[in-house]
């Protein structure tokens, strides 16, 4: 780079051929023109793209929910990009370009409450019935947290159940929407103090899948 103060380029700024000319503390300055050329994506960089679309795309109906799920994560960051974190190291299986999100491995939630052993998911008369096994570990007094999601109509429903960690059982009513669509379920534990917006790990409980169905 090189730079003058003779009149010959006085007042030349912006860029003839390769040549850029600006002003700057007084002095006229050219340099060359930076390269056009792109190096094309290694496919490293094209397998990390995908991998987050994938999970962007997943997560995203949730985004309401995981203020509460992720909130106790997100100092410096929101609980959405907490949520993105943990599932991009955690929730994609298959090798590029065959990636996919497994619903299984998704986290909707994340905390220190012992999570539910063996729950699953099933229906009858309208209702959703989500089960799991009373370990006696954690607070029997937890309540629970059911959460569908119809990926067909990117929605999704949660309800802060009165069913406790000791009954191994709680019931979600299906919004009829969903009628003849495959859902997926989660399941978490909370204490009722983060009602009151007290987003603490200790108040969560990780979130266990509970399986995939179809709805008819």
């Amino acid at each position: 780079m090189g730079h003058t103060n003779e009149n010959l380029l006085k007042g030349f700024s912006g860029r003839v051929g390769n040549v850029v000319g600006y002003y700057r503390n007084g002095k006229y300055y050219l340099r060359a023109a930076p390269s056009q050329m792109k190096h094309p994506d290694t496919p490293q960089q094209l397998a990390q793209r995908m991998r987050f679309r994938l999970v962007l795309e997943f997560l995203s109906p949730f985004s309401n929910f995981l203020r509460i799920g992720f909130g106790a994560y997100a100092t410096g960051r929101t609980a959405f990009n907490a949520a993105m974190a943990y599932n991009l190291r955690h929730a994609i299986s298959g090798s590029y370009p065959d990636l996919t999100v497994d619903p299984a491995k998704v986290r909707i939630s994340q905390g220190l409450l012992p999570a539910g052993d063996e729950v699953n998911l099933s229906v009858s008369n309208n209702t959703l019935h989500f089960t799991w096994q009373n370990s006696g570990k954690g607070n029997s007094g937890d309540k629970v947290i059911t959460v569908t999601a119809c990926r067909e109509l990117r929605s999704v429903s949660w309800l802060f159940n009165q069913a406790a960690r000791k009954d191994g059982s709680a019931v979600m009513p299906m919004p009829s929407c969903i009628e003849n669509k495959a859902i997926d379920g989660y399941l978490c534990f909370y204490n009722e103090q983060i009602l009151t917006n007290h987003l603490r790990a200790e108040f969560i409980s990780e979130s266990c899948f509970a399986g995939s169905l179809l709805f008819s």
